[in-house]
């Protein structure tokens, strides 16, 4: 048998600039006490939202899953288990914001500047004794321009990513640019990524690399539409690994790909 108790709370106040929504869900079986184990699970989240202008916006949340499991000692036909019950405890908890604000003229040059964070922690435990654990830190900051009446838009963004878990410790990071225009009324589209990343697995270097891509997108005008839309596009990827303090050799990756679709 399971049994599923939900709350659900929406707060929205000051005009409609600020939302807090809230939901706890709830899950327990073996109501009849009929089996060997008993299992409780609880989910909970919440969210805030926060826009006092159309300048600024801001979100922030939480979630929680957390599991119980009791294994109680089995009774059998011939002998009786005298261990004691076990207790297993599993918690993940989940923290993310995210924060942008928009300046410039909506007809001519529009800028954003925006960072965003996720923060993860998980762990485990088997009676008194700690079992594995994990934490991971994602965050990216980026500033972008559009030029509205000339269809192109660019943007540079940092990107950061830490890993901390039973044995190992890994931590990723890197800047990059990207460029997009759109032409021919908008029927062909370009886009233009250059990043750099580099990633350490317990001290030490075990990637560093440059990633070029270009992109090419190209819908056909004039076709009845009864026969779909047609459109192909051109990927073009280079990759360069720089070398770690392992292997000193540097070497290119090269791909292209081209694609023709069709759409009904």
């Amino acid at each position: 048998m399971l049994n599923l108790i939900k709350y659900f709370i929406s707060i929205i106040f000051l005009a409609g600039l600020f939302a807090f929504p809230v939901t706890l869900p709830a899950q327990e079986n073996n109501l009849d006490d009929t089996k060997g184990n008993n299992t409780n699970r609880t989910v909970g989240s919440a969210n805030a939202t926060f826009s006092p202008n159309e300048a600024w916006n801001a979100t922030v949340g939480y979630s929680n899953f957390s599991t119980y499991t009791k294994v109680k000692p089995q009774i059998y036909p011939y002998y009786v288990d005298n261990l004691d019950s076990l207790n297993f405890y599993q918690v993940t908890q989940t923290f993310n914001g995210t924060v942008s604000y928009s300046f410039g003229n909506k007809e001519k040059l529009m800028n954003t500047l925006m960072t965003t964070a996720s923060y993860q922690t998980g762990s485990s435990k088997s009676g008194n004794v700690q079992g594995n654990y994990s934490n991971f830190l994602t965050m990216t900051c980026s500033f972008g321009e559009q030029w509205i009446p000339k269809n192109l838009s660019w943007s540079a963004f940092f990107s950061l990513n830490y890993a901390d878990a039973t044995d190992m410790q890994m931590l990723y990071w890197g800047p990059g640019v990207s460029l997009s225009k759109t032409f021919l009324k908008n029927a062909l589209t370009s886009g233009f990524i250059c990043n750099y990343n580099r990633s350490t697995m317990d001290g030490l270097v075990s990637s560093s690399l440059l990633n070029t891509s270009l992109t090419l997108q190209y819908n056909l005008q004039g076709l009845n539409k009864k026969f779909g839309r047609h459109g192909f596009s051109l990927n073009c990827g280079l990759t360069n690994y720089l070398g770690t303090e392992t292997e000193r050799t540097r070497r290119y990756e090269f791909l292209t790909t081209v694609t023709y679709s069709v759409k009904f």
